[in-house]
């Protein structure tokens, strides 16, 4: 029988593979069946161009606000960061408003009010 430890090792490796591959077609495949709290639990083992690959898939498969309620702080920032302002506003409009005033109080100001200013 496979551990949940084994099981996230291979997923990992999976998504890994295809990346490097360039299989995005496939990606997308093992992406949609994902649970939220799995695609979160994924990110701190990319690299910062996989990660970015990733959310990009999620941003356009209208998965990004269920996975982004998930993950850590860390790679939530990373994808704050590495997102435009328009795309952060359809996220967090399709996200429950305790999260995002969750994500947006841990935010620096000068972070914090560009983004209230497009969301509201």
């Amino acid at each position: 029988m496979v551990t949940t430890r084994e099981r996230d090792e291979i997923l990992i490796s999976t998504i890994i593979k295809l990346i490097k591959r360039g299989a995005i077609p496939n990606l997308k495949k093992v992406i949609a069946k994902m649970h939220a709290a799995d695609l979160a639990h994924l990110f701190p083992h990319l690299r910062p161009e996989e990660k970015s690959l990733v959310f990009d898939l999620l941003v356009k498969a209208k998965r990004m606000s269920e996975t982004m309620s998930e993950m850590n702080s860390e790679d939530r920032n990373f994808f704050i960061q590495t997102t435009d302002p328009v795309t952060l506003a359809e996220v967090f409009h399709s996200m429950p408003a305790d999260d995002v005033s969750d994500i947006l109080a841990n935010l620096p100001e000068d972070e914090r009010e560009p983004l209230l200013k497009l969301i509201k």
